[in-house]
């Protein structure tokens, strides 16, 4: 299951395809690239193509594919993607938290290196992060958290 907070955005080859159709998409997953701009959520996109297709099933296709990306892959990566998924949380976490970043990366460092327990423990971060610093910066963190979870996942899929 893809997280909802997530967003993507086209790839060079999303982008060709959206502009000249070289690759013939089928119509349904091209649909689904037309809804994805880089600021759409996946719970978004899900909203504006209601009763298409399962848009999280198209959604992963485009990914697998490398006609769309999270936005956290857009980052060049220099190092970060040789590290764990829970190396680049918890340095996620040290950028977005600064010295309020303490009990965050305490319970990133107890959780398992796992996509499931890594989304555990981004969800109980949320809820700490709301409670004891702020909501929005919440919200960012759980959803860069997602991106680079479903990124790792995707990387270890090829």
């Amino acid at each position: 299951m893809i997280d909802p907070h997530i967003v993507f955005l086209k790839t060079e080859k999303g982008e060709t395809e959206f502009s000249t159709r070289t690759y013939k998409l089928n119509h349904a997953l091209r649909y689904v690239l037309i809804l994805v701009n880089g600021k759409a959520t996946v719970s978004d996109i899900q909203g504006k193509g209601a009763g298409l297709c399962n848009i999280e099933e198209a959604l992963g296709q485009l990914a697998a594919q490398g006609f769309i990306q999270t936005t956290a892959e857009q980052v060049p990566q220099t190092h970060a993607s040789t590290q764990s998924p829970k190396h680049e949380i918890i340095a996620l976490a040290k950028s977005l938290l600064g010295t309020d970043a303490g009990p965050v990366i305490r319970k990133l460092q107890e959780a398992a290196d796992t996509p499931e327990a890594l989304t555990q423990a981004t969800t109980a971060c949320r809820r700490l992060i709301k409670l004891a610093i702020d909501a929005q910066k919440a919200d960012d963190f759980n959803r860069h958290a997602q991106e680079i979870i479903y990124s790792s996942a995707l990387r270890l899929a090829h």
